[in-house]
């Protein structure tokens, strides 16, 4: 009994060192033949015997011995070792499958660590259960896994944009036992960084100051300065508030482009080369050290003058977006020039008589448009408004539908207006002395 009991521990303790052992490297995995934990292995002893005559007598039976398998906890992650090249800006993902090399069900944590090795540092290291990488987070854990069973989770390790063309870091995916003694085991993944680079793109303008409704050019230049090809390159361009586009003037590397045409933003879906106020222009493929130009032509509306026009490009190629520097465009034309003036019908008069205010906004004539010009007037102290008697317009076409009065404010305005360089906009109306 002593010997058989040593040999059942031994036999214990020889299962629990095997299967908690790491098996990195393993690129494969084998089922083990480990008793499944909770199986009762039950013993009970027989004695035969004969008496003095030699006659059989009743075999007897010892009591029953029961032993319950306990869960011993392992874990093996396949690939041990993998190796991926990956753009700069974006995210490289590695397949990780945890086999449960235990004896009964269990979870595995999923964390990781970096052995730097190179010049850059990975912009962050998640885990996900989707084969797209969606919906990572910093650690994950995974549902119950059975003995000899598997399940696949995804490591996705993102470049830095600008990480050296050819330099690698290495990235480790722990898997560790949930059950107990933290038996684990590791997916070695060496990045290695390939780098192509639009951030140099650059936008222009060709006048700083154009004439209103006259036609001029921008210019988008798009170089790719790293040393592979990018590829998914996209230009999107949404035209600011006082810009609007000239209709056919699209042209990529000199080649037209019909506004129809149809391209693929990076925002997904389809649309036409020109929709909406926006041009998409789908370049392709960029060879290292090739440059895309893109022009088209806009004009300059008439109530952006005084104030910068700001255009901003948007650049994308592998998945990354690049954002170049926004052009300021000022129109020609000087900013509106107002000048107020107020006039009363009589200097003085008693009490119940009729004044006669008239107020006049004039636009200078070396200006732009003013437009939502309102004029506003409080009726004075010690006088009453005299209803209907507003009336507003430019000058000698005064009209009582382009003024009104508020008695909550006592106010009288005129509704918004546009006044023209040169041009005026007048308030008139009449309030009685109290």
């Amino acid at each position: 009994m002593t010997r058989l009991t040593l040999q059942v521990l031994l036999t214990l303790s020889a299962m629990m060192l095997i299967a908690s052992v790491a098996m990195a490297g393993q690129t494969s995995f084998t089922d083990n033949t480990y008793t499944p934990a909770g199986t009762s292995i039950s013993n009970q002893a027989t004695v035969n015997y004969n008496n003095a005559n030699g006659v059989a007598q009743s075999a007897v039976n010892s009591n029953t011995v029961t032993t319950t398998v306990t869960q011993v906890y392992g874990v093996t992650v396949v690939p041990g070792t993998d190796a991926k090249p990956g753009v700069d800006g974006t995210s490289v993902i590695y397949t990780v499958t945890v086999y449960n090399n235990g004896n009964g069900p269990d979870t595995f944590a999923l964390t990781s660590n970096n052995t730097n090795t190179a010049s850059w540092t990975p912009s962050s290291v998640q885990f996900s259960t989707q084969s797209n990488g969606s919906g990572a987070t910093n650690t994950l854990t995974t549902g119950s896994v059975n003995q000899n069973a598997s399940t696949t989770v995804y490591m996705v390790v993102s470049i830095p944009a600008g990480a050296p063309s050819g330099t690698t870091e290495v990235t480790n995916a722990v898997a560790t036992c949930k059950g107990g003694a933290g038996a684990s085991d590791t997916d070695i993944a060496t990045t290695t960084a390939n780098a192509d680079n639009l951030s140099t793109s650059t936008k222009t303008a060709s006048t700083a100051t154009p004439s209103i409704g006259v036609p001029f050019t921008y210019t988008i230049a798009v170089p790719n300065t790293g040393n592979i090809a990018a590829t998914g390159v996209t230009v999107t361009d949404a035209l600011p508030a006082g810009v609007t586009y000239v209709a056919g003037t699209i042209y990529l590397n000199g080649t037209n482009v019909p506004d129809t045409t149809a391209e693929t933003p990076w925002g997904g879906g389809s649309t036409t080369a020109y929709a909406g106020g926006t041009i998409t222009i789908d370049a392709g493929t960029l060879g290292a050290g090739a440059t895309d130009t893109l022009t088209f032509q806009a004009t300059a509306n008439a109530n952006t003058q005084g104030s910068p026009i700001t255009n901003t490009a948007n650049i994308q190629f592998d998945t990354s977006s690049k954002v170049s520097p926004f052009v300021a465009v000022t129109p020609a034309l000087a900013a509106p020039a107002l000048s107020l003036s107020k006039v009363v019908d009589k200097a003085s008069a008693a009490p119940g008589a009729t004044l006669t205010y008239t107020i006049t906004a004039t636009n200078s004539a070396s200006a732009g448009p003013a437009d939502g010009v309102v004029i506003s007037d409080p009726v004075p102290a010690n006088t009453t408004y005299v209803t209907g008697s507003a009336e507003a317009g430019p000058s000698g076409s005064l009209s009582t539908g382009n003024a009104s009065y508020n008695s909550g404010t006592n106010t009288v305005s005129t509704t918004a207006a546009t006044i023209a360089p040169g041009g005026t906009l007048i308030l008139e109306f009449q309030v009685q002395i109290k």
